[in-house]
């Protein structure tokens, strides 16, 4: 895993016999024993190999990817999910951009699909819980700007008012 080679116990069901846990220092992958790694055949997993992706498919509108992973073994599937927490820094959040908006999402081949995470600020990381590969990315989305225009009519007068809110 992240260039260097990790042993892992897993028995002939596919059942992880011990906890897992590598990091890069940005994304941490954690599988905890028991959990059942099946290959895109449903036999038992064989090998796992995470590589930093350079050149992500676009992100969504009004987004910018912070960080991005290919799980080459994509199809390997996990019962229960298994953990990926990603790390960012104060710097890598694009300016109009809220901590709390970041998410992480997984790329489907044809779209970017945002993943229910833990986000916590405090400490720059987020965390979900997946239950198969392919590739995945900490996702930094501008909120978008919503305008609304409110006119009352008063006796004699009409005001227009504006209200602009960030979500």
């Amino acid at each position: 895993l992240f260039g260097e080679e990790i042993s892992y116990i897993i028995d002939k069901n596919g059942e992880m016999l011990q906890k897992l846990e590598a990091t890069n220092g940005i994304l941490t992958i954690t599988i905890p024993k028991g959990t059942i790694l099946l290959d895109k055949y449903g036999n038992p997993f064989g090998s796992l190999s995470i590589s930093d992706d350079n050149d992500p498919a676009n992100p969504p509108d009004d987004a910018s990817i912070i960080s991005a992973y290919n799980f080459l073994t994509g199809g390997a599937t996990f019962d229960p999910a298994i953990i990926l927490t990603f790390t960012y820094n104060d710097g890598d959040v694009p300016d109009g951009v809220a901590e709390k908006d970041l998410f992480i999402a997984y790329y489907n081949g044809s779209e970017w699909v945002k993943l229910a995470c833990i986000v916590d600020t405090e400490n720059n990381i987020l965390t979900a819980y997946v239950t198969h590969f392919t590739s995945f990315a900490l996702i930094a989305q501008e909120m978008p700007v919503i305008t609304e225009t409110i006119t009352t009519t008063q006796p004699a007068t009409t005001t227009t008012s504006t209200i602009t809110m960030t979500t």
